[in-house]
Protein backbone atom coordinates (compact mmCIF):
# COMPACT_ATOMS: atom_id res chain seq x y z
CA UNK A 1 0.00 0.00 0.00
CA UNK A 2 1.40 3.33 -0.94
CA UNK A 3 1.41 5.83 1.81
CA UNK A 4 1.64 9.19 1.45
CA UNK A 5 2.74 12.18 3.36
CA UNK A 6 1.22 15.67 3.73
CA UNK A 7 4.44 17.38 2.10
CA UNK A 8 3.60 18.42 -1.15
CA UNK A 9 6.05 16.83 -3.19
CA UNK A 10 7.64 18.43 -5.78
CA UNK A 11 7.95 15.29 -8.10
CA UNK A 12 5.42 15.10 -10.61
CA UNK A 13 5.22 13.88 -14.20
CA UNK A 14 4.50 15.02 -16.93
CA UNK A 15 2.20 12.76 -20.02
CA UNK A 16 1.04 13.05 -23.19
CA UNK A 17 -2.19 12.51 -23.93
CA UNK A 18 -4.44 11.62 -26.93
CA UNK A 19 -5.00 15.01 -28.00
CA UNK A 20 -1.23 15.99 -27.11
CA UNK A 21 -1.83 17.95 -24.28
CA UNK A 22 0.09 17.64 -21.21
CA UNK A 23 -1.02 16.57 -17.81
CA UNK A 24 0.80 17.15 -14.47
CA UNK A 25 0.24 14.12 -11.85
CA UNK A 26 0.95 15.41 -8.72
CA UNK A 27 2.85 12.16 -6.84
CA UNK A 28 0.83 13.76 -3.10
CA UNK A 29 -2.74 13.27 -4.77
CA UNK A 30 -3.35 10.10 -5.87
CA UNK A 31 -7.10 10.12 -5.96
CA UNK A 32 -7.09 13.56 -7.76
CA UNK A 33 -4.76 12.55 -10.25
CA UNK A 34 -6.69 9.12 -11.08
CA UNK A 35 -9.69 11.69 -11.71
CA UNK A 36 -7.70 13.28 -13.95
CA UNK A 37 -6.83 9.65 -15.53
CA UNK A 38 -10.48 8.79 -15.65
CA UNK A 39 -10.80 12.50 -17.36
CA UNK A 40 -7.85 11.67 -20.06
CA UNK A 41 -9.53 7.84 -20.92
CA UNK A 42 -12.92 9.18 -21.33
CA UNK A 43 -11.17 11.82 -24.35
CA UNK A 44 -10.06 8.24 -27.00
CA UNK A 45 -11.88 5.05 -27.95
CA UNK A 46 -8.33 4.08 -28.41
CA UNK A 47 -7.57 1.25 -26.44
CA UNK A 48 -3.87 1.67 -26.98
CA UNK A 49 -3.68 4.95 -26.01
CA UNK A 50 -5.56 4.22 -22.99
CA UNK A 51 -2.84 1.40 -22.03
CA UNK A 52 -0.73 4.13 -22.14
CA UNK A 53 -2.21 6.76 -20.22
CA UNK A 54 -3.21 3.87 -17.37
CA UNK A 55 0.81 2.40 -17.53
CA UNK A 56 2.16 6.22 -17.02
CA UNK A 57 -0.30 6.68 -14.48
CA UNK A 58 0.78 3.15 -13.22
CA UNK A 59 4.63 4.17 -13.31
CA UNK A 60 4.22 6.91 -10.60
CA UNK A 61 1.29 4.91 -8.70
CA UNK A 62 2.58 1.16 -8.99
CA UNK A 63 1.14 0.06 -5.68
CA UNK A 64 -2.12 -0.80 -4.59
CA UNK A 65 -4.56 0.79 -2.85
CA UNK A 66 -3.99 4.04 -2.79
CA UNK A 67 -5.28 6.66 -0.21
CA UNK A 68 -5.71 10.84 -0.15
CA UNK A 69 -7.56 11.82 2.89
CA UNK A 70 -10.40 9.62 3.75
CA UNK A 71 -10.52 7.93 0.16
CA UNK A 72 -9.14 4.94 -0.95
CA UNK A 73 -8.21 3.55 -5.00
CA UNK A 74 -8.50 0.19 -5.44
CA UNK A 75 -7.25 -0.79 -9.30
CA UNK A 76 -6.51 -3.95 -10.39
CA UNK A 77 -6.10 -5.66 -13.82
CA UNK A 78 -7.87 -8.49 -15.14
CA UNK A 79 -9.63 -9.76 -18.09
CA UNK A 80 -13.17 -10.42 -16.96
CA UNK A 81 -17.13 -10.02 -17.99
CA UNK A 82 -16.73 -7.31 -14.01
CA UNK A 83 -14.95 -6.98 -10.88
CA UNK A 84 -16.10 -6.31 -7.65
CA UNK A 85 -14.73 -5.08 -4.22
CA UNK A 86 -15.69 -7.64 -1.50
CA UNK A 87 -14.38 -6.40 1.83
CA UNK A 88 -15.05 -5.59 5.56
CA UNK A 89 -16.51 -2.29 3.88
CA UNK A 90 -19.59 -4.35 3.25
CA UNK A 91 -19.64 -7.52 5.65
CA UNK A 92 -18.55 -9.80 2.36
CA UNK A 93 -21.25 -11.05 1.74
CA UNK A 94 -22.10 -7.85 -0.25
CA UNK A 95 -19.75 -6.53 -2.56
CA UNK A 96 -18.78 -3.23 -4.61
CA UNK A 97 -18.58 -3.10 -8.34
CA UNK A 98 -15.66 -1.74 -10.11
CA UNK A 99 -15.63 0.29 -13.34
CA UNK A 100 -13.29 -0.71 -16.47
CA UNK A 101 -11.03 1.78 -16.98
CA UNK A 102 -11.79 2.28 -21.19
CA UNK A 103 -12.01 -0.41 -22.85
CA UNK A 104 -9.19 -1.88 -21.20
CA UNK A 105 -8.60 -5.06 -18.83
CA UNK A 106 -8.12 -2.72 -15.91
CA UNK A 107 -10.81 -1.47 -13.46
CA UNK A 108 -10.85 0.62 -10.42
CA UNK A 109 -13.08 2.17 -7.35
CA UNK A 110 -12.63 4.65 -5.17
CA UNK A 111 -14.26 4.32 -1.51
CA UNK A 112 -14.33 6.89 1.30
CA UNK A 113 -13.41 5.15 4.40
CA UNK A 114 -12.37 6.74 7.46
CA UNK A 115 -8.65 7.77 7.77
CA UNK A 116 -7.90 5.59 10.85
CA UNK A 117 -9.32 2.61 9.60
CA UNK A 118 -7.97 -0.90 8.53
CA UNK A 119 -10.20 -3.61 6.55
CA UNK A 120 -9.26 -7.21 4.72
CA UNK A 121 -10.26 -7.60 1.31
CA UNK A 122 -10.04 -9.54 -2.37
CA UNK A 123 -11.42 -8.62 -5.68
CA UNK A 124 -14.27 -10.62 -6.75
CA UNK A 125 -13.77 -11.85 -10.49
CA UNK A 126 -16.59 -11.93 -12.34
CA UNK A 127 -17.82 -14.91 -14.92
CA UNK A 128 -17.42 -17.67 -11.52
CA UNK A 129 -13.84 -16.56 -10.83
CA UNK A 130 -13.72 -16.99 -7.61
CA UNK A 131 -12.33 -14.30 -4.97
CA UNK A 132 -8.20 -13.29 -5.63
CA UNK A 133 -5.99 -11.04 -3.47
CA UNK A 134 -4.54 -8.16 -5.11
CA UNK A 135 -1.65 -8.61 -6.99
CA UNK A 136 0.13 -5.04 -6.40
CA UNK A 137 -0.98 -5.37 -2.84
CA UNK A 138 1.84 -7.35 -0.46
CA UNK A 139 0.45 -6.72 2.58
CA UNK A 140 -1.73 -9.54 3.47
CA UNK A 141 -3.23 -10.85 6.86
CA UNK A 142 -4.06 -13.88 8.33
CA UNK A 143 -7.99 -14.77 8.40
CA UNK A 144 -10.21 -18.58 8.62
CA UNK A 145 -10.98 -18.27 4.47
CA UNK A 146 -7.06 -17.72 4.17
CA UNK A 147 -4.84 -14.77 3.43
CA UNK A 148 -6.69 -11.52 2.82
CA UNK A 149 -4.85 -8.11 1.59
CA UNK A 150 -5.06 -5.59 3.94
CA UNK A 151 -5.94 -1.67 3.27
CA UNK A 152 -4.08 0.21 6.04
CA UNK A 153 -5.60 4.21 5.93
CA UNK A 154 -3.02 6.61 6.60
CA UNK A 155 -3.99 6.98 10.57
CA UNK A 156 -4.30 3.93 11.28
CA UNK A 157 -0.94 2.61 13.28
CA UNK A 158 -0.09 -0.41 12.30
CA UNK A 159 0.74 -2.89 15.65
CA UNK A 160 4.15 -3.87 16.14
CA UNK A 161 3.31 -6.36 19.37
CA UNK A 162 3.04 -8.88 16.92
CA UNK A 163 6.26 -9.20 15.98
CA UNK A 164 8.42 -11.11 17.57
CA UNK A 165 11.62 -9.40 19.05
CA UNK A 166 14.68 -11.16 19.66
CA UNK A 167 15.68 -9.05 22.75
CA UNK A 168 12.53 -10.16 24.48
CA UNK A 169 12.31 -13.55 26.62
CA UNK A 170 10.03 -15.85 25.36
CA UNK A 171 7.36 -17.81 27.33
CA UNK A 172 6.55 -21.96 26.51
CA UNK A 173 3.44 -22.67 25.02
CA UNK A 174 2.65 -26.35 26.68
CA UNK A 175 0.90 -28.57 24.39
CA UNK A 176 -1.48 -30.36 26.80
CA UNK A 177 -3.18 -32.39 24.10
CA UNK A 178 -6.65 -33.15 23.95
CA UNK A 179 -9.05 -33.18 27.05
CA UNK A 180 -12.55 -35.13 26.73
CA UNK A 181 -15.42 -33.81 29.31
CA UNK A 182 -17.95 -36.40 29.78
CA UNK A 183 -20.24 -32.75 30.93
CA UNK A 184 -20.79 -32.28 27.09
CA UNK A 185 -19.31 -35.11 25.61
CA UNK A 186 -17.02 -33.35 23.18
CA UNK A 187 -13.18 -33.25 23.16
CA UNK A 188 -11.42 -30.28 23.16
CA UNK A 189 -7.34 -29.42 22.28
CA UNK A 190 -5.60 -27.30 24.99
CA UNK A 191 -2.77 -25.34 24.84
CA UNK A 192 -0.85 -23.72 27.73
CA UNK A 193 0.96 -20.42 27.57
CA UNK A 194 3.67 -20.17 30.17
CA UNK A 195 5.57 -16.52 31.01
CA UNK A 196 9.25 -16.56 30.91
CA UNK A 197 11.20 -17.90 33.74
CA UNK A 198 7.75 -19.62 34.82
CA UNK A 199 8.04 -20.30 38.95
CA UNK A 200 5.77 -22.43 40.83
CA UNK A 201 6.02 -20.85 43.58
CA UNK A 202 4.93 -17.67 42.74
CA UNK A 203 1.29 -17.33 41.89
CA UNK A 204 0.04 -15.85 38.01
CA UNK A 205 -3.28 -14.49 36.76
CA UNK A 206 -5.05 -16.84 34.29
CA UNK A 207 -6.19 -15.74 30.77
CA UNK A 208 -8.63 -18.27 29.23
CA UNK A 209 -9.12 -17.49 25.20
CA UNK A 210 -12.19 -19.16 23.11
CA UNK A 211 -11.12 -20.76 19.60
CA UNK A 212 -7.80 -21.44 21.22
CA UNK A 213 -6.43 -22.39 17.98
CA UNK A 214 -7.37 -19.36 15.95
CA UNK A 215 -5.90 -17.14 18.46
CA UNK A 216 -2.42 -18.66 18.74
CA UNK A 217 -2.61 -18.62 14.44
CA UNK A 218 -4.30 -15.87 13.65
CA UNK A 219 -3.97 -13.18 16.18
CA UNK A 220 -0.45 -14.21 17.09
CA UNK A 221 -1.15 -14.03 20.91
CA UNK A 222 1.48 -16.10 22.38
CA UNK A 223 4.31 -13.25 20.58
CA UNK A 224 1.99 -10.51 21.62
CA UNK A 225 1.75 -11.76 25.52
CA UNK A 226 6.01 -12.04 25.57
CA UNK A 227 6.12 -8.51 24.46
CA UNK A 228 3.65 -6.70 26.58
CA UNK A 229 4.97 -8.74 29.46
CA UNK A 230 8.11 -7.81 28.79
CA UNK A 231 6.84 -4.24 28.28
CA UNK A 232 4.42 -4.47 31.66
CA UNK A 233 2.04 -3.80 29.63
CA UNK A 234 0.99 -6.71 31.31
CA UNK A 235 1.98 -9.03 34.45
CA UNK A 236 3.38 -12.50 33.86
CA UNK A 237 0.42 -14.14 33.46
CA UNK A 238 -0.61 -17.94 32.41
CA UNK A 239 -2.82 -18.44 29.69
CA UNK A 240 -5.13 -21.79 28.63
CA UNK A 241 -6.04 -21.67 24.58
CA UNK A 242 -9.34 -23.93 24.32
CA UNK A 243 -9.72 -25.34 21.02
CA UNK A 244 -13.76 -25.85 19.77
CA UNK A 245 -14.37 -29.44 20.34
CA UNK A 246 -14.15 -32.26 17.46
CA UNK A 247 -17.64 -33.37 18.16
CA UNK A 248 -19.92 -30.24 17.63
CA UNK A 249 -17.37 -27.12 16.96
CA UNK A 250 -17.66 -23.77 18.29
CA UNK A 251 -21.17 -23.01 16.35
CA UNK A 252 -22.43 -25.54 18.87
CA UNK A 253 -20.20 -25.27 21.77
CA UNK A 254 -20.36 -21.30 21.93
CA UNK A 255 -24.33 -21.25 21.27
CA UNK A 256 -25.45 -20.17 24.99
CA UNK A 257 -24.54 -24.01 25.57
CA UNK A 258 -24.99 -24.49 29.13
CA UNK A 259 -22.83 -27.93 29.14
CA UNK A 260 -19.94 -26.16 27.67
CA UNK A 261 -19.82 -23.72 30.28
CA UNK A 262 -20.71 -26.09 33.40
CA UNK A 263 -17.26 -28.07 31.25
CA UNK A 264 -15.45 -24.90 31.20
CA UNK A 265 -16.15 -23.33 35.07
CA UNK A 266 -16.35 -26.00 36.51
CA UNK A 267 -14.43 -28.67 35.71
CA UNK A 268 -11.50 -27.10 33.18
CA UNK A 269 -10.43 -24.19 35.27
CA UNK A 270 -10.05 -26.08 38.36
CA UNK A 271 -7.95 -28.85 36.51
CA UNK A 272 -5.92 -25.78 35.15
CA UNK A 273 -5.56 -24.39 38.52
CA UNK A 274 -4.65 -27.62 40.11
CA UNK A 275 -1.58 -28.24 37.23
CA UNK A 276 -0.22 -24.88 37.65
CA UNK A 277 0.23 -21.66 39.93
CA UNK A 278 -3.15 -19.71 39.24
CA UNK A 279 -4.34 -16.55 41.55
CA UNK A 280 -7.48 -18.50 43.41
CA UNK A 281 -9.56 -15.08 42.28
CA UNK A 282 -12.25 -14.64 39.85
CA UNK A 283 -11.14 -11.09 39.39
CA UNK A 284 -7.70 -12.79 38.36
CA UNK A 285 -9.29 -14.85 35.76
CA UNK A 286 -10.15 -13.71 32.34
CA UNK A 287 -12.18 -15.29 29.70
CA UNK A 288 -11.65 -13.69 26.16
CA UNK A 289 -13.77 -14.65 22.77
CA UNK A 290 -14.28 -13.08 19.21
CA UNK A 291 -18.01 -13.47 17.75
CA UNK A 292 -19.87 -16.51 19.10
CA UNK A 293 -16.52 -16.93 21.30
CA UNK A 294 -17.66 -13.49 22.80
CA UNK A 295 -20.84 -14.72 23.53
CA UNK A 296 -19.97 -17.53 25.70
CA UNK A 297 -17.50 -15.68 27.52
CA UNK A 298 -19.83 -13.38 28.55
CA UNK A 299 -22.36 -16.06 29.03
CA UNK A 300 -19.66 -17.90 31.31
CA UNK A 301 -19.12 -14.95 33.34
CA UNK A 302 -23.11 -13.87 33.83
CA UNK A 303 -23.49 -17.70 35.08
CA UNK A 304 -20.43 -18.07 36.89
CA UNK A 305 -19.18 -14.96 38.56
CA UNK A 306 -17.32 -16.71 41.35
CA UNK A 307 -15.28 -18.55 38.52
CA UNK A 308 -14.83 -15.20 35.99
CA UNK A 309 -14.92 -11.56 37.18
CA UNK A 310 -13.23 -10.25 33.82
CA UNK A 311 -14.00 -10.67 30.17
CA UNK A 312 -12.47 -9.11 27.04
CA UNK A 313 -15.37 -9.70 24.74
CA UNK A 314 -14.28 -8.84 20.85
CA UNK A 315 -17.53 -8.46 18.28
CA UNK A 316 -19.52 -10.94 20.40
CA UNK A 317 -22.51 -12.24 19.24
CA UNK A 318 -24.69 -10.85 21.54
CA UNK A 319 -27.87 -10.64 19.60
CA UNK A 320 -27.87 -13.98 19.04
CA UNK A 321 -31.34 -16.23 19.83
CA UNK A 322 -33.29 -13.09 19.32
CA UNK A 323 -30.97 -11.00 22.48
CA UNK A 324 -31.19 -13.83 24.70
CA UNK A 325 -28.21 -12.99 26.78
CA UNK A 326 -28.96 -9.07 26.53
CA UNK A 327 -32.18 -10.06 28.12
CA UNK A 328 -30.33 -12.48 30.97
CA UNK A 329 -28.06 -8.86 31.36
CA UNK A 330 -30.65 -6.87 31.80
CA UNK A 331 -32.35 -9.25 34.29
CA UNK A 332 -29.19 -9.82 36.26
CA UNK A 333 -26.02 -7.91 35.52
CA UNK A 334 -22.31 -9.39 35.80
CA UNK A 335 -22.31 -6.21 38.64
CA UNK A 336 -18.91 -7.24 40.11
CA UNK A 337 -17.16 -8.02 36.40
CA UNK A 338 -14.71 -5.80 34.42
CA UNK A 339 -15.94 -6.46 30.77
CA UNK A 340 -13.81 -4.82 27.77
CA UNK A 341 -16.13 -4.86 24.74
CA UNK A 342 -14.68 -4.13 21.24
CA UNK A 343 -16.76 -3.74 17.76
CA UNK A 344 -16.21 -2.70 14.33
CA UNK A 345 -18.37 -0.16 12.58
CA UNK A 346 -18.46 -1.87 9.87
CA UNK A 347 -19.83 -4.83 11.63
CA UNK A 348 -23.69 -3.74 10.63
CA UNK A 349 -24.65 -7.60 9.32
CA UNK A 350 -21.96 -10.24 9.75
CA UNK A 351 -23.13 -13.42 8.12
CA UNK A 352 -25.72 -11.47 6.02
CA UNK A 353 -28.80 -13.80 4.99
CA UNK A 354 -27.14 -16.84 7.61
CA UNK A 355 -27.44 -14.77 10.46
CA UNK A 356 -30.72 -12.65 9.54
CA UNK A 357 -32.26 -9.90 11.77
CA UNK A 358 -29.56 -10.95 14.16
CA UNK A 359 -26.58 -9.74 11.93
CA UNK A 360 -25.89 -6.45 13.41
CA UNK A 361 -23.07 -6.98 15.74
CA UNK A 362 -22.48 -3.18 15.97
CA UNK A 363 -25.57 -2.55 17.35
CA UNK A 364 -26.10 -5.46 19.74
CA UNK A 365 -22.71 -4.83 21.38
CA UNK A 366 -23.99 -0.80 21.54
CA UNK A 367 -26.94 -2.29 23.09
CA UNK A 368 -24.99 -4.12 25.53
CA UNK A 369 -23.00 -1.26 26.50
CA UNK A 370 -26.45 0.41 27.22
CA UNK A 371 -26.80 -2.16 29.57
CA UNK A 372 -23.87 -2.91 31.43
CA UNK A 373 -23.41 0.81 32.01
CA UNK A 374 -27.02 1.60 33.14
CA UNK A 375 -26.29 -1.57 35.44
CA UNK A 376 -23.10 0.44 37.30
CA UNK A 377 -20.79 -2.55 35.59
CA UNK A 378 -17.22 -1.48 34.87
CA UNK A 379 -16.97 -1.25 31.39
CA UNK A 380 -14.45 -0.61 29.16
CA UNK A 381 -15.99 -0.04 25.37
CA UNK A 382 -14.30 0.97 22.30
CA UNK A 383 -15.98 1.16 18.53
CA UNK A 384 -12.84 1.24 15.75
CA UNK A 385 -13.50 1.52 12.07
CA UNK A 386 -12.83 -2.14 10.76
CA UNK A 387 -14.35 -5.13 9.98
CA UNK A 388 -15.25 -8.66 11.71
CA UNK A 389 -11.25 -9.84 11.27
CA UNK A 390 -8.84 -11.24 13.16
CA UNK A 391 -6.07 -8.52 12.25
CA UNK A 392 -8.70 -6.31 14.34
CA UNK A 393 -8.96 -8.09 17.26
CA UNK A 394 -5.34 -9.11 17.82
CA UNK A 395 -4.63 -4.74 17.33
CA UNK A 396 -5.59 -4.44 21.23
CA UNK A 397 -5.57 -7.55 23.17
CA UNK A 398 -2.56 -6.78 25.59
CA UNK A 399 -4.21 -3.75 26.70
CA UNK A 400 -7.44 -4.69 26.59
CA UNK A 401 -6.72 -7.97 29.33
CA UNK A 402 -4.50 -5.62 30.75
CA UNK A 403 -7.62 -3.26 31.60
CA UNK A 404 -9.63 -6.42 32.54
CA UNK A 405 -7.03 -7.47 34.59
CA UNK A 406 -6.70 -4.19 36.48
CA UNK A 407 -3.30 -4.02 36.03
CA UNK A 408 -1.20 -0.82 36.52
CA UNK A 409 2.04 -0.86 34.76
CA UNK A 410 4.45 0.30 37.59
Amino acid sequence: MQRFIGLFLALSVLLASCGGAAITYDASQPITSFNQLREQLAKTDDQAAQLKLINDFNALFPASPLTQGDQALFMVEKDAPRMELSSDLTNWFQTIPMQRLGTTNWWGVVQTISPTARIDYRFGVGGGGGLINDPRNSTVVPSSMGLNSELRMPEYVTPTEIISRSDVPKGTLEELGDYYTEISKTTHQLHVYLPPNYDPAKQYPSVYFQDGDDYQNYAFTPTILDNAIADQILPPLIAVFVKPSREQGRQRDYDLNDAYSEFFATELVPMIDSKYSTINDPKQRVVVGDSYGGLISLYLALQYPEVFGAVVNQSGFVSRQNGRLLTLMSIQPPVNARIVTVVGTYETCIGGPVTGDECNFLEGNRTLRDILVGAGVELNYAEYPQGHAWAFWRDHIDREVAWALDWQKP
